[in-house]
């Protein structure tokens, strides 16, 4: 499989239930952060990302792609969200490569 030059750095724990608990830290395509115009209101959500691995399987929101950037975009204008950034992330844990959607939001400071 081909890597992009988007490739997070991840931490591997076990929880409780002894599943792998990836911890993704992305460097590619996000805001500058000295940016003081822009605050992160949230840099994933049960919808946008997945965050673990059991058993070799990925455990994302249930249905398409397009299902999750939608649900994440309702929410998201509910919450006065009005800029949001999606990149894809590779990682890789102890079984193997894990592809990623991650679905940034951020809101202006008042």
């Amino acid at each position: 499989m081909e890597r992009s030059n988007n490739v997070g750095n991840r931490e591997d724990q076990s929880n409780s239930n002894g599943n792998d608990e990836i911890q993704l830290s992305s460097t590619g395509n996000q805001r500058n952060p000295l940016d003081p115009s822009w605050t992160e209101k949230a840099s994933y959500g049960r919808d946008a990302a997945m965050l673990r691995s059991r058993r070799g399987k990925c455990s994302t929101h249930s249905g398409s792609r397009f299902n999750a950037i939608q649900s994440s975009t309702k929410c998201t204008y509910m919450m006065g969200i009005s800029r949001i950034q999606t990149h894809q992330s590779i990682i890789q844990n102890k079984k193997g490569w894990i592809s990623m959607n991650i679905i940034q939001c951020y809101a202006p400071k008042k």
